[in-house]
């Protein structure tokens, strides 16, 4: 019966790893969800948050900034927009690193020759497992014709 526990053991492995993977990712989502990217004026008379959503959730324009003319106040406010942007790209970078360390899945999609060489490498895991449960099979369907 070794053949079976080694089989019972490996289902029992990647289920555990599959349901370690789809707990982090559902935490990881709920770090996410509240996140908001802020950044304001050296004077702190203008500041911006801009959410994962990419939705502008927060405006403060102290009424001393008005005093900046259109042009400047247009400047910053489209500065500080790409600031508090930057930071909630900085942030969300974090969680996941955090989360997911070397694994980080939305690094697997910015070079596309390492994405097609972790295809390739995960296609011949998947061939080399298959083969392995095939002539496990062979061999379990052996002992009991048997």
């Amino acid at each position: 019966m070794e053949f079976d526990e080694t089989l019972r053991q490996s289902i029992e492995t990647n289920k555990r790893n599959a349901q370690g993977y789809f707990s982090k990712t559902l935490e990881v989502q709920k770090r996410l969800s509240g996140l908001v990217g802020r950044a304001s004026s050296g004077d702190g008379r203008v500041s911006v948050g801009f959410t994962t959503g990419g939705a502008l959730s927060e405006l403060h324009i102290d009424p001393r900034a008005m005093r900046m003319g259109a042009d400047e106040l247009t400047r910053t406010l489209l500065d500080l927009a790409a600031e508090a942007q930057a930071d909630l790209k900085r942030q969300t970078e974090e969680i996941v690193s955090e989360a997911y360390g070397d694994q980080n899945p939305a690094e697997m999609f910015r070079d596309p020759e390492k994405f097609a060489e972790n295809l390739r490498a995960m296609r011949d895991a998947f061939s080399g497992a298959m083969g392995e449960s095939v002539t496990a099979l062979n061999e379990l369907k052996r002992r009991m014709q048997a």
